[in-house]
C-alpha cells in the first residue's frame, strides 16, 4: 500500500511517500520525504511488531519529534487499514 502522509518538521508540513509491506502480525514503512533530505535522510525504514514501531537506524536527538509525528501518522493509517480488513472479513462471513 502507498500513502501520501503529512507530518511537522521544525514548524513545516511536510508530505512524504510512504510505502507499506504487511506480513503477518508486521508492518514494514518505507517513508521518503520530499524535502529536508539531508536532515531526515532519503528514506526512513520502520518496522511495526506487537504494536512498537522499531527504526533501522538511530534516531538523532534533535529530530525525535519529527519521527513521532511520523509515527503518529502510521498508526493512524495501520490502525485504519486494520479495521478495513476486519470490515471486509465480517461482510465475506456473513
Amino acid at each position: 500500500m502507498t500513502k501520501i502522509i503529512e507530518f511537522n518538521h521544525r514548524g513545516e508540513k511536510i508530505r512524504s511517500v510512504a510505502i507499506f509491506s504487511f506480513e503477518h502480525a508486521e508492518c514494514s514503512v518505507m517513508v521518503m520525504p520530499y524535502i529536508h533530505k539531508d536532515e531526515l535522510g532519503n528514506t526512513i525504514v520502520i518496522t511495526r511488531k506487537d504494536h512498537d514501531w522499531i527504526s533501522e537506524a538511530p534516531i538523532a536527538r534533535e529530530y525525535r519529534l519529527t519521527y513521532l509525528n511520523i509515527l503518529n501518522e502510521l498508526d493512524l493509517l495501520v490502525i485504519e487499514n486494520d479495521t478495513l480488513k476486519n470490515l471486509l472479513s465480517a461482510s465475506i462471513l456473513n
